[in-house]
């Protein structure tokens, strides 16, 4: 393999480990709204006044309930994949930065990933 090759292929990695990491973080922030939204979902559903809460009110509110517990389950998983993510990132990155290659050190994948790393911390 050719070194342009072999640099392509490197940034081709950073490039999709950078994005991985983004998108995991997005996906915890995207449950925690979630969260909160069944969570507000479940109160009203448990403040509707017993005189107007009709067949389906105790179905609804295990279902809410449930809701609740599959978001907040969600969160604990993705961080964990999310910090997966940013230690094979960061040692990606220190060995890039061990190896020294210029070429490689100076793209925009390898600074892209060193934000994200930063913004990640």
């Amino acid at each position: 393999m050719s070194k342009a090759s072999g640099s392509s292929a490197i940034l081709r990695a950073l490039r999709i480990k950078t994005s991985s990491l983004g998108r995991l973080q997005k996906d915890v922030a995207a449950y925690n709204v979630e969260t909160t939204t069944a969570q507000q979902a479940l109160e009203r559903q448990r403040n509707i006044d017993p005189e107007s809460r009709d067949e389906n009110w105790e179905w609804n509110l295990k279902n809410a309930e449930k809701v609740v517990r599959d978001c907040q389950q969600m969160i604990p998983l993705t961080e964990e994949k999310v910090q997966a993510a940013r230690e094979e990132l960061t040692d990606m990155v220190e060995t890039l930065k061990a190896e020294g290659d210029e070429q490689v050190l100076i793209s925009e994948e390898f600074l892209a990933a060193c934000k994200a790393l930063e913004i990640a911390h």
